[in-house]
Order: structure tokens, then C-alpha cells, then sequence
């Protein structure tokens, strides 16, 4: 007499998470386009290291204090020089902030200038819980890039415009 009922609240359980799934974003791939993009200005710092390495969430924490406090519009920003394959590979990356052309530079922040041809973006809503491995965006916009016929640049740009939106960029080559 009780499988029935165990039955209807596993059943129960089951879709409540695949309903809370969803709601974080779990379900939606990210939306790739091409952006005509001339050059990025980026107020921050350097970081060699791991991606393990509590350095790196001091430095991005820091940047996130710096927004807040010298009211910067423009979102956070990491520059991957290399895409690490683990978590213990060194890397070398530039992490701060994006400088639109309202927002005054922080003096005491080193500076770097991107120059590019456009770029790809995958624009990725989610969750941080359900976002996907950054190997799976990269892939993505790499095939993206390969049926456009778009020459892609060795570096990779992830654009923080909220706690659930990402942007994922890879600059074109000239």
C-alpha cells in the first residue's frame, strides 16, 4: 500500500528540482553573436598563479571594492592570457575593471588595452550553481567563430555583468 505513495513523491521531488533547474538557467545555452567591438580599456591587475590560489578572489573581491567605491560603471572583467586545463595549471591574467567612456580611471590601478576586429560573445544568463565549464563556452564560440569564417585571437575575456549574466568574449584577429 505505501510504494504508491513513495512513487508519487519521488515523482514530486523529481520535478520540483527540475523546475528550480530552470529557473537558475539550467536548460538555456548561451546566446553567441558577433559584436563589433574596437578596443576595451581595463583598469586592474595582474595575476600569475593558479586559479586555486585564494589570491585570485582576494584580487577579484578587491576589484569588486574599487567599483563600489569609486562608482565605475563598467563591469568587472578577466583577462585569460591562457586557458588553464585544471584548476593547478599556472596561469597568467588580468583581472579588473571595464572603463567606459563616463567613468574615470583609478589612478592607482595598472591599465591595459585591448585592440581587436570585433568580437564573439556568448552571452550566458545563468545561475552560478548551473553555469557551464568555461571549456564548453570556449568550444562553443570557437565553433561559432569557425563557421563564420572569423580568425580568433589567443585570449579570452569574461565580462562579470551581474551575479547571472557572463559574457564570455573572444576578440577577432585584424
Amino acid at each position: 500500500m505505501k510504494k504508491p505513495y513513495i512513487f508519487i513523491v519521488l515523482a514530486l521531488i523529481i520535478t520540483t528540482l527540475l523546475i528550480l533547474y530552470d529557473k537558475l538557467g539550467g536548460f538555456s545555452d548561451p546566446e553567441l553573436s558577433y559584436e563589433s567591438v574596437k578596443e576595451y580599456v581595463i583598469a586592474g591587475r595582474f595575476f600569475n598563479g593558479n586559479t586555486s590560489d585564494p589570491k585570485l578572489e582576494d584580487l577579484f573581491n578587491e576589484m569588486r571594492s574599487v567599483k563600489d567605491r569609486e562608482k565605475v560603471v563598467g563591469p568587472l572583467v578577466m583577462v585569460w592570457y591562457e586557458v588553464p586545463e585544471s584548476s593547478k595549471d599556472s596561469v597568467q591574467l588580468f583581472v579588473g575593471l571595464e572603463i567606459l567612456p563616463d567613468d574615470r580611471f583609478p589612478d592607482h590601478l595598472d591599465s591595459v588595452h585591448l585592440e581587436m576586429n570585433g568580437l564573439i560573445r556568448a552571452n550566458i544568463r545563468k545561475h552560478a550553481s548551473v553555469m557551464p565549464s568555461p571549456s564548453l563556452i570556449i568550444n562553443e564560440i570557437k565553433k561559432y567563430a569557425d563557421n563564420q569564417q572569423y580568425k580568433l585571437q589567443d585570449l579570452v575575456i569574461d565580462k562579470y555583468l551581474s551575479d547571472t549574466v557572463v559574457y564570455t568574449e573572444i576578440p577577432l584577429k585584424f
